[in-house]
C-alpha cells in the first residue's frame, strides 16, 4: 500500500523535508544495539546511513538537528553527503530549533522524534510525524520509502 505525502492544502509534496531529532534517533539506535563506542564515530555512522537511505528513496531532503555546539572536529558534520546537519546552541537547544524549522517550513516537514512534548508543539505544522523507533525499523534499517507501509 502506498500513499502520497500531501501538505495541509492537499497538494502532493514534491520534496518533503525529513526533519530528524538527531540524539533521539541515536538513542533509539543504541537501544536496538546499533552503536559504536565513540559518540562521534556513531554520529557519523548514523549520518552516512541516513545519506544512503535518502539516495535509495531519492525524494526527500534530510535534515538532522543535534543539541549542542559544533566542535572543531565536527566540521565535517555540516553536511554528510546529501544530509544537512544543524547544531542547536544553548540555551534553546535542539527542540526549539526543530520547532522553529517546522514553523518556517509549514506543511513540508515529516518529523522523526519520540519526544511527545515536541510532537505536541509541532503537530499543526508537520505533514506527518514518525516515532524514531518506527522510522528506524520500518524505513531506515529496511531501506524503505516513507510511502511504503508494508
Amino acid at each position: 500500500m502506498t500513499y502520497n505525502l500531501r501538505n495541509q492544502g492537499g497538494s502532493v509534496l514534491s520534496s518533503p523535508i525529513v526533519l530528524i531529532d538527531g540524539y533521539n534517533l541515536m538513542n533509539q539506535m543504541i537501544r536496538e544495539g546499533l552503536s559504536s563506542e565513540k559518540l562521534m564515530d556513531f554520529r557519523y555512522q548514523m549520518l552516512r546511513q541516513l545519506d544512503r537511505w535518502r539516495q535509495q528513496t531519492g525524494k526527500y531532503r534530510v535534515w538532522v538537528v543535534f543539541d549542542g555546539r559544533r566542535k572543531r572536529e565536527d566540521k565535517k558534520f555540516r553536511q554528510a553527503g546529501s544530509v544537512r546537519v544543524f547544531f542547536a546552541l544553548p540555551p534553546d537547544g535542539g527542540d526549539s530549533r526543530i520547532e522553529s524549522m517546522c514553523h518556517d517550513n509549514d506543511g513540508k516537514v515529516i518529523l522523526v522524534t519520540s519526544d511527545k512534548e515536541l510532537i505536541a508543539r509541532t503537530c499543526n505544522h508537520v505533514v506527518k510525524q514518525l516515532d524514531s523507533s518506527v522510522f528506524l525499523e520500518k524505513h531506515l534499517s529496511a531501506g524503505k520509502d516513507l510511502e511504503d507501509t508494508s
